[in-house]
């Protein structure tokens, strides 16, 4: 999972004799859905298998590694090794999720946020085809949002001056990133035997997204999912895939 590594470590999750077999495969982004995805999994005789590499998307794009300082080349081999061993397990199943913004940053024009936007899309669609092609099916889960604040210390802070959590809320149009799913679903939709599971609603509303739900903390940073609470996203997992 570290940056430096090229060659992928599966790790196997469930009954060695299950009936099917899932694949986990992205960044980050996809490694906070392992929780209640294996759960689901267990309960369907299934068990999962997780090719997970820090900040490299499943999607066949180059990145720049803020943390090296380079291009992050590590990432592209190490994509390429992962999809073609994935590919020659024949799972039932490629899960997807990844930073899906990850490559855009505040300071860029509108032409350059859209010309990253159609890279990106470019790079997934070139990774959803090559399992389509060998008769891998894939589901890609919709990215989570991204809050303006840090989730744990902001809800902390709250609290500490006896406030609700929900000024740490913010507000769809900033959290949510609507534009780089329809992006996403575009190019899902344009590849057979691929699946969009969009589960936003059980983080945002209409007008905010929401960091503490259910009387859980949601996140434990601006992005990615706790634990505790994606422990209670299994049943909807579990609707969505199997």
């Amino acid at each position: 999972f570290d940056f430096h590594t090229v060659t992928p470590k599966p790790c196997v999750f469930g009954a060695t004799d299950a009936a099917h077999t899932i694949v986990l495969f992205g960044d980050s982004h996809a490694d906070h859905w392992s929780t209640p995805l294996v759960e689901a999994a267990k309960r369907n005789d299934t068990r999962v298998v997780t090719y997970l590499k820090s900040s490299c998307r499943a999607s066949r794009l180059s990145t720049f590694n803020t943390v090296l300082k380079r291009d992050y080349t590590e990432c592209d081999a190490w994509r390429e090794q992962a999809i073609a061993d994935i590919i020659r397990s024949k799972p039932r199943l490629v899960v997807i999720s990844e930073f899906s913004i990850g490559n855009l940053t505040r300071e860029m024009s509108a032409a350059g946020r859209a010309a990253e936007t159609a890279r990106w899309q470019a790079g997934l669609r070139s990774t959803l085809q090559a399992f389509s092609r060998a008769g891998v099916e894939t589901a890609v889960i919709r990215d989570t949002p991204i809050n303006d604040s840090f989730a744990d210390t902001c809800v902390a802070r709250a609290l500490w001056q006896r406030e609700t959590p929900s000024r740490c809320d913010t507000p769809r149009a900033d959290a949510a990133n609507d534009g780089a799913a329809a992006a996403e679903r575009a190019v899902v939709a344009s590849v057979p035997d691929t699946l969009y599971v969009d589960l936003t609603n059980r983080f945002c509303g209409p007008n905010s997204c929401h960091v503490v739900i259910g009387g859980k903390l949601a996140f434990r940073d601006r992005h990615h999912l706790a634990t505790a609470f994606a422990e209670t996203l299994e049943g909807p997992i579990e609707r969505a895939l199997f």
